[in-house]
């Protein structure tokens, strides 16, 4: 998952060709603030940016494409905006593989600020310093998942669960034994056990059981287990932090002048005036809310403003 930058998106076809490319809605939604909603009101921005996110995170085809609708009609500069934003790479229906409900790429960010402390460092002490804060996380996250006592972790473990409550107040209708009709309160699905599909979409999306296809589940008297993509499953996070980072003392290296090796700073023009610490912030962080000195209301300003000033 990245932003809409353009040569990521030529490098992940480059380096990455046949996986899934999804587009961080944070970004997207900002770019279309940006580039669409510039001269609307802060009340009609607020519903058409509601409006975007509702497009991107319904897994139903029939909702997403009437709230595609509203938004074109709601905003004549959303259907240029649409067209090369590539609603299939960010919208939920439309998404051609699973995205396990992640809809950003703030883990980026977390990272980020994970190791703030570790960027003014030389790039030696850098690279040490993030190795010992990746060896504590992975020490700690080990210990965490021997302390997991169900067969998912605790988030999907929740969810699932309440996927299965809610389904028991569905009515299940078999076609035959992997093939399902339930009906839900306004509308009704199929469910196919065998490709692991429900025409609602969420569990081609989120990659877990949804409340129809647990009803499902449940009336096959089959494991709900069985079903999850094995992502979610306590085993594998364990897995993942089986292994350790060994520490790496220097208290016994040579010290030998016959045996140093030097290793020459990379050549480069040093700018004048004092280096700059703080990273560049990225598109999202540079926008800020203005405030109109006319009617002080925020969303706009002192040229574009249209309020009633009693």
């Amino acid at each position: 998952m990245t932003d809409r930058h353009q040569g990521i998106i030529k490098s992940v076809l480059k380096y990455f060709p046949g996986c899934y490319h999804s587009y961080c809605i944070r970004h997207v939604k900002e770019n279309f603030k940006n580039q669409v909603l510039v001269h609307y009101r802060a009340a009609d921005r607020k519903r058409l940016l509601d409006l975007v996110n509702a497009v991107a995170y319904t897994p139903r085809l029939n909702v997403f494409q009437k709230l595609i609708g509203k938004l074109t009609s709601g905003a004549p500069g959303a259907s240029t905006f649409l067209l090369h934003a590539n609603p299939e790479h960010w919208a939920n229906a439309i998404f051609p593989g699973p995205r396990w409900g992640t809809m950003t790429s703030n883990v980026a960010e977390c990272f980020n600020s994970w190791i703030l402390e570790a960027r003014h460092l030389p790039i030696p002490h850098m690279v040490d310093h993030i190795r010992l804060q990746i060896m504590q996380m992975m020490h700690e996250r080990r210990n965490q998942g021997y302390s997991i006592q169900t067969h998912l972790c605790p988030d999907a473990e929740k969810v699932l669960h309440k996927n299965a409550e809610d389904g028991r107040r569905l009515s299940v209708f078999t076609s035959n034994i992997m093939i399902y009709d339930v009906k839900d309160t306004n509308y009704s699905c199929k469910v196919d056990l065998q490709n692991c599909s429900c025409s609602c979409g969420e569990w081609r999306i989120f990659g877990m059981p949804c409340k129809h296809a647990c009803a499902c589940i449940e009336k096959a008297g089959r494991s709900l287990y069985q079903f999850t993509d094995i992502w979610f499953q306590a085993e594998l996070y364990r897995t993942t932090y089986a292994e350790a980072i060994n520490p790496i003392p220097d208290i016994e290296e040579p010290h030998s002048a016959s045996e140093e090796i030097h290793i020459l700073p990379p050549m480069k023009k040093t700018r004048p005036g004092r280096p700059k610490k703080k990273r560049r912030p990225s598109q999202v962080e540079l926008v800020r809310d203005m405030r109109c000195g006319r009617c002080g209301k925020l969303g706009h300003n002192r040229r574009t403003c249209n309020e009633v000033i009693l």
